[in-house]
Formats: structure tokens, sequence, C-alpha cells
């Protein structure tokens, strides 16, 4: 169907102005742990929210599924700004300046945790400009029943998504595409948009811009009841995605779409530099990046069913009507193909992972026959690639390998043609290689038999040539697996802290990974809110370098609460 069907679409040199009043912050966290029956929230910034608003109050429990989560959407009865000299009882946060209080419409149902190792956030979702599907005709006709579940057990709690289900929301889709078309667009609430499985219809999508729209952004919106994805940014470089909000989202939210798409920046007003596609570092100008400050909760997985494998290994997953891209079995709030793009102070809430960064060793879709670029292994190093700052939790609920932050997953098409997927360790595919400098950027030929798409053939980037992928001040919690997994190594994770996780740090890798400067305190000591499951039967673990010829260096690494629990009844709570 045309684009324009049940959509805005913008093509041809067209521009798109969506200005909305700017609400500051779109979200935030709370400096007090909100108790079920309470009608005032404690806020850690200074907020302009108004009365009517609907606000999300996003989970601190450890599972978040359609069948059983703890998030909640509530209403602005009024707004208090506390005056600097009126200390808050109870608050987490460090300095009383800038907390707000949030009066509400309603009580809250659920417990939302505040202290001093991780807050819940709060979104604001309203806006004063929205575009929506149609209500009568865009909620799935194949909802989910709710009442599925799987013969093994997790933790003690054996419910699931019911698997194929959810296959039929068909929203509304904004798309800007070809010939220097632009689009600008802020302070913008999206309902029930996107078309379940369909390629090309998300609530935004920046499609084939290439170079022609590095001033276009979409930025202060919120995303709520999505049926497919968040904003796209597919073949187009140079975006700004920006403190937006996207709450109960139908596969990955955030999307790198091909892993062809690099310098994607985001004007923020906390920092002073900004990267252009040459690399090159100018400071008198405000910092870009391709996402930051945005926050993503409540993210649900697609198909037959929910990655999980014994050992290490998972089977794949195989592109079909019912699931377009098959890595969508394993959807997160952020989903990045290629690292060339700076991610900064992000939040991600549920999904399989939080943060996902899957290896691709050519691109994919309409950029498949690229053979001058490897999505996982281009020059880094040159760029100052900056990932800092983001946190994620209340996921790697359905396998112990998975993690709020997961770099692993492959892919890649089989020997049909056909994209697939394996979610797990994959010793079938290259692994991630950072090279300092980009070995095929010369290659002409558009044959996927040459040098630089031969899978087999990384062993090029020589040793002075490799680079290291640097991930800074990241913080994981209420995650039963792993706070952060990685399958390959040549990675720096400096200043990172995991509290109430299964395992603070896993990396499998013999090409080395160095974690300085971190903090993992596998048990907090406040009440861990499971579904008829049992906090002892969670692991807590501190760092695991599994295999054959690891090498691995840590320093300035503290470990509390770890490792004693499993004989103890006192840790289930």
């Amino acid at each position: 169907q045309h684009p324009s069907y049940k959509g805005i679409a913008v093509s041809n040199g067209g521009i798109l102005n969506l200005h909305g009043e700017r609400f500051y912050r779109t979200w935030t966290r709370l400096a007090k742990t909100v108790e079920p029956g309470d009608t005032v929230l404690f806020l850690q910034h200074r907020v302009n929210w108004r009365a009517d608003q609907e606000i999300v109050l996003v989970t601190t429990a450890m599972k978040d599924s359609r069948e059983w989560h703890r998030n909640e959407v509530n209403v602005v009865r009024s707004v208090i700004t506390r005056p600097s000299s009126v200390p808050v009882p109870g608050s987490s946060s460090s300095s009383n300046n800038s907390i707000t209080a949030v009066l509400l419409q309603h009580p809250v149902r659920y417990q939302h945790l505040a202290h001093s190792g991780y807050q819940g956030e709060v979104g604001l979702l309203s806006r004063t400009i929205t575009i929506q599907g149609s209500l009568e005709d865009s909620e799935p006709t194949d909802p989910d029943p709710l009442n599925c579940t799987i013969r093994r057990s997790m933790f003690g709690d054996n419910q699931q998504p019911c698997p194929n289900t959810q296959l039929t929301g068909f929203g509304g889709h904004i798309m800007v595409y070809n010939s220097g078309s632009k689009g600008y667009v802020e302070g913008v609430e999206l309902v029930r948009m996107g078309q379940t499985n369909v390629i090309g219809r998300y609530p935004m999508h920046f499609h084939l811009l290439g170079d022609r729209c590095d001033d276009c952004y979409f930025r202060d919106c919120s995303v709520h009841r999505s049926y497919y994805r968040c904003v796209s940014i597919h073949g187009t470089n140079a975006v700004q995605v920006s403190e937006n909000v996207a709450y109960d989202v139908v596969g990955f939210c955030y999307y790198l779409e091909d892993g062809v798409e690099t310098y994607n920046t985001l004007v923020t007003e906390r920092g002073n530099v900004k990267t252009t596609r040459e690399g090159i570092h100018h400071h008198h100008m405000k910092t870009k990046c391709w996402r930051s400050y945005n926050l993503g909760a409540f993210i649900h997985t697609l198909g037959p069913r929910i990655p999980y494998g014994e050992g290490q290994k998972i089977p794949p997953f195989v592109q079909s009507e019912q699931l377009t891209l098959p890595a969508d079995v394993s959807a997160s709030a952020f989903y990045i193909t290629n690292v060339k793009n700076t991610i900064i102070g992000n939040a991600a809430s549920g999904g399989w992972s939080g943060f996902a960064f899957p290896l691709l060793s050519e691109p994919v879709g309409l950029h498949r026959y690229n053979t001058r670029l490897r999505p996982s292994s281009e020059d880094q190093e040159s760029l100052s690639l900056l990932i800092d700052g983001n946190t994620a939790h209340s996921s790697s609920w359905w396998w112990k390998h998975s993690a709020p932050f997961y770099f692993g997953g492959t892919l890649y098409y089989n020997s049909d043609g056909v994209l697939e997927y394996n979610a797990g360790r994959d010793l079938t595919q290259p692994k991630r290689a950072p090279c300092k400098k980009n070995k095929c950027k010369n290659t002409t030929t558009t044959n996927t038999n040459s040098s630089c798409a031969i899978r087999e053939n990384y062993s090029w980037c020589q040793p002075y040539e490799q680079s290291w992928l640097r991930v800074t001040n990241t913080k994981a919690f209420l995650a039963p697996g792993a706070g952060l997994n990685s399958w390959n190594g040549r990675m720096e994770l400096l200043g990172y802290e995991c509290h109430d996780c299964g395992l603070v740090l896993e990396a499998l890798s013999t090409d080395g990974f160095w974690a300085d400067s971190v903090l993992g305190v596998c048990r907090t000591g406040v009440p861990i809110v499971l579904p008829n499951a049992k906090a002892s039967l969670i692991p807590g673990d501190g760092v695991k370098w599994y295999d054959t010829g690891q090498e691995h260096i840590l320093t300035n690494i503290t470990l509390r609460n770890c490792g004693y629990y499993r004989s103890t009844t006192s840790t289930d709570t």
C-alpha cells in the first residue's frame, strides 16, 4: 500500500513541521519510594507538567511482561515545586534543590522504588499535539489472552506471553522519505501508531535520506500503545532523536534498521562537542549524538516463542510473514546495529534486553549488497565514539545469558537468502572486530563473495590497527540474568554498576576485555518484586569469564552481598 494510506507521507523534497509546546523534563526519576495508595510523587527534577496530563510510572519489579508487570499510567492533579529550604523526608536525592511534588488524580497501585542504588522513572505521555490511529480499526484483532505457560520454570514462575499473538495491530504512521525531504517533529504525542510486521510503517520513520537530513529531528515527543517500533532511522545519517518517552511498544523501539546508519546526531543542552561525518571535533558547538536522554519502557517481543536455550546456544529464528524481522523475538528498547553513533543518557526498562547491540557482518535489507561496510567492525576509534551514562533494568528474565546491556545476537542471511537471527552465542558468524582502518572502504565489487563480504575473512585487521569499543558510566539493575553480557572482547567497560542482579558482568571471548571502576551489589536489601517466584532461586554472582584462552583485565572492582545468599531464605526479600 502507498505510504499515504493511514499515514502522513512526506516525499519529493517535502517538509514536515510539527511543533507542540515543550514540556521539560519529558521524564525524570523518583526522589522517594512510592507505596500503593500514595497520591503524591516526589521527582528528582523540576518539571512544567500540567493538570490532567497523563504520566507513566515505570516498573521497579524484576519481571516486565505483558501478562505480568508493574507499570502504571496515572493523571496529574497538580505540580508543586518544593523550596530548596524544605527537605523531602526519605528522599534518595543528594540534593533537594530541584525536587518537585506531583499530586495525582488516582492512588498508585504498585510500589515504585527509589533508593541510593537506583530509582524508577516517571515519564510524561501527554502533549499539545496528538497524532493517533483510529480506535475502531487500529487495535489488534488477535490480542494476547494472557493465559499461556511454559514447561520450564523461571525462578518458580511459568507464565509467558502467548506466542504469535498481537500480530494484527494496524495503526497510523509517519514517513519522511526520498529526494531531499525533511522532518522536524517536536512536542508531539503518537498513540496507536505503527503496523505490526509491516516494513516501513512505524510511528516515526526517516527513510533513505542519506546525508540530506542532517538538521532533521524527533525530540520531546511521546510514543505509546505502539504496534511496531517508536522511531526508525533507515539509510539516513545525522538525525536528532532526543528526550522522547516511549511506553507499551511492540518490537524494537529506537531502531537503526539496516546497519548502515551512522553519525546520527542529537543536539543536547548538556555538552559542547559536535562530531561530523569526517570525525572532526568542534568544541564551539553543542554536543550531537544519535540518541540522548530517551526513555523506552514496557517493550514486547514478537514471534513463535521467546528465545531460550540450554547452555550458551539458542536455535535460530527465520524471517516469515509473522516475523518480518526475526530479531524482534528478542525486542528491546534500543536496537543498535552500528555503534558508529553516540548514545548518551538513555534509559531502558523491560524487553528481552534493554540495549541490544547485535552483530551484523554485513548490512541487511535494502543495503544488503553494500560491501564497503561491515556494521559491527568498522573504524570506530577515530570517531570518538561515546556510549555513556545509560541505564537499563527489569529485563533478562527469559534467559540467564541475556542482559539489560546485551552485546550479542547475530543477524545474517542464511543459505536460502532469508534473514535469520541467532539470539545466543553464535560461533558460525564473525565476532565483533573493531578496526581503526576500514578495510572495505575501497571495495568496488557488489559481489557478496568479495574479500570484505566473506564472513570468515576477518583476520586482516592487524594488531596495531585494532580498536576497542568503549562503554562508560553504565548502570543495570533488577536483572535476574547478567547485568551486561558480551560474547566478544575488544571492549572497555569503564564505570559500571549493577544492583540486584543475578550476575554482575559476563564476557565470553578470547579477544580481551577491560573492566574498570565496577560496583556490583548483588542484593541491595530491598524487597525484590516477583510473580509467584522466589528470589532465593535467582543467582547473585559477581564476574564470570568462562571458556578457554580468556585474557581480561579487571581493575577497581567492588562486589557486595554476592555469593552467599543461596542457602538463606532472607534473600527472598
